[in-house]
């Protein structure tokens, strides 16, 4: 395991050095992203203008699921989000995927975490203020228990996508140009910008118990609010562990059935 946080931390040292080598682009895109979290903030406030409660959440709760979802999502695009889902395809499809099998290093690991966005981790210190606006304005008093197990749920949020991603990243080794899935990743995980409580019907089996995104940040939010029901919990962490190892099985599946470029 140290190792392995060793090599993500040179991964970041030198992709932080590439991207300062063009300073200008490098902190427009910060701003960018900064910005686009912001808007994401600034929607729930225009919604709670006209409502006092959206599915019973109210503001301060809204404002919870909001940064837990964006943590998740700086965590996703700084660390393996694009790696899979574009990166991955195009070292496949250029033939350089063939040079990742030669290192000493575990296939995924590498296709995972070989760039850290600089760029997206710089942004992120803007989750930091939020999360402490939220804790000097909002929070009030919680439980140490209500926060360890906040902290357990947004680890299993991560593992499900990662488990997802790597699903869907295996496709290119058939279809070499696996960014169109790539793209239906990033909806799934926009989807769960929203308290799941808002589906109704279907869609609300669907996205609790088939294709579980309340794991994104719904049900972080409502275990820190103490208002979660343990036997769902218990179904999740199964539901987890069976797919991180459908995940493992694809994956492996998809390297065995690899063509490499020089045969």
């Amino acid at each position: 395991m140290r190792k392995y946080l060793k090599i993500i931390w040179i991964f970041s040292k030198v992709n932080l050095q590439n991207e300062m080598a063009y300073r200008p682009s490098f902190f427009l895109a910060v701003i960018g992203k900064t910005t686009r979290m912001l808007i994401l903030i600034l929607v729930f406030q225009v919604i709670y203008f006209n409502t006092p409660l959206l599915a019973g959440w109210e503001y301060k709760d809204i404002f919870l699921l909001a940064i837990t979802y964006l943590t998740i999502e700086s965590i996703i695009i700084t660390t393996f989000h694009r790696n899979l889902s574009y990166y991955l395809p195009d070292l496949i499809k250029k033939g350089n995927f063939d040079f990742v099998l030669t290192k000493p290093l575990n296939p995924l690991f590498y296709s995972s975490f070989r760039i850290i966005d600089s760029m997206d981790l710089t942004s992120s210190f803007l989750v930091i203020f939020l999360w402490y606006h939220y804790f000097t304005h909002y929070a009030g008093t919680f439980s140490l228990l209500s926060l360890i197990l906040y902290l357990l749920l947004l680890g299993l949020g991560l593992i499900f996508l990662f488990s997802l991603l790597v699903i869907i990243a295996s496709s290119a080794f058939w279809t070499v140009n696996a960014t169109g899935l790539g793209r239906f990743f990033e909806e799934i995980v926009r989807t769960g910008r929203f308290p799941t409580d808002v589906f109704k019907g279907a869609f609300s089996f669907l996205f609790l118990y088939v294709f579980p995104i309340a794991l994104i940040a719904t049900v972080p939010s409502k275990a820190f609010l103490g208002t979660i029901d343990w036997r769902y919990l218990a179904y999740l962490a199964v539901f987890t562990f069976i797919f991180t190892l459908i995940s493992k099985r694809v994956w492996n599946h998809a390297l065995r059935h690899y063509s490499s470029a020089s045969s």
